[in-house]
């Protein structure tokens, strides 16, 4: 089974397009031609009186036919924000309807919604007070780091979100340049261990993370498919001094505090002064 947010990654967010019988006459079609085009599958109703391009996705079509609109993390897919693989549609509706997590508290940025889709700042304000922790940092990382959101719209939309969520800023870091990596800061932050995002060591090589001089990779496979190049990588570090640690998706995702206790095994042995130096101590999520 497609996911919505496998099908729009590989669309690039394009979503299909919505008409209304209006729109389609505007255009020079008469009952007719509406007709021969529902015939044809050039088009297909939803509704009375809306209408529908034949590649539109199921999301799209399922908010344009209940007078709903993409939210959360459906809406943030279509964005082109970072999110997992969610089999739930999310959409801001008047009420609830099987299949779908359904959303209606106010917006709290209503100019920013669109017809079909509540607006990006809208999308993440919900996913901070709907998704899972770690899946609300990565979506805010994503849209900070992609430049579809700036500091200061950040800002206002931490304001806008209840007290309870607003130490999500001590978490949130624009450096990430993936899910996954903002995964594996976080998963290592909660055990006590502040990984060093996006470092660079010796001429061309950037890292994901630096956690003393252990070099910690969030493999996400799709990046990291010319394996002599990985080994050969790894080998110019192990020369400058520095282990190297990949951890892939289900590893960051479903085994995180496995994830954790490898790094700090490793420091254990490598570099137990760094740990006295500098770990925290355990850091819960704030929820």
């Amino acid at each position: 089974m497609t996911t919505p947010h496998d099908w729009l990654a590989r669309r690039g967010g394009y979503l299909g397009q919505i008409f209304t019988r209006e729109e389609l006459r505007e255009a020079g079609m008469n009952w007719r031609d509406i007709a021969a085009a529902l015939s044809r599958g050039d088009l297909k109703r939803l509704k009375r009186g809306i209408y529908a391009s034949p590649d539109t996705h199921p999301a799209l079509a399922a908010a344009a036919s209940t007078g709903s609109r993409l939210a959360c993390a459906t809406a943030l897919a279509a964005y082109g924000v970072w999110t997992r693989d969610d089999r739930c549609l999310h959409l801001q509706c008047k009420r609830r309807r099987a299949g779908q997590i359904s959303h209606w508290a106010q917006l709290p940025f209503p100019d920013e919604a669109e017809e079909y889709g509540v607006g990006l700042r809208n999308a993440l304000w919900q996913a901070v007070q709907c998704l899972p922790f770690v899946d609300a940092v990565a979506a805010c990382d994503s849209a900070l780091h992609s430049g579809r959101l700036s500091l200061s719209e950040w800002e206002e939309l931490v304001v806008a979100l209840p007290e309870k969520y607003h130490r999500i800023l001590e978490w949130v870091d624009p450096r990430a340049e993936s899910g996954l990596e903002s995964a594996m800061r976080c998963v290592l932050r909660r055990d006590g261990i502040d990984m060093l995002p996006q470092q660079w060591l010796g001429a061309g090589t950037r890292v994901d993370g630096l956690v003393g001089a252990i070099v910690v990779e969030a493999d996400g496979r799709e990046f990291h498919l010319d394996v002599a190049r990985d080994y050969e990588r790894e080998f110019r570090l192990a020369r400058l001094g520095h282990a190297t640690l990949r951890f892939t998706y289900e590893m960051l995702w479903e085994r995180a505090e496995e994830v954790a206790q490898a790094v700090r095994a490793v420091l254990e042995r490598c570099d137990p002064g760094w740990l006295a130096r500098n770990c925290q101590g355990w850091r819960a999520y704030p929820w």
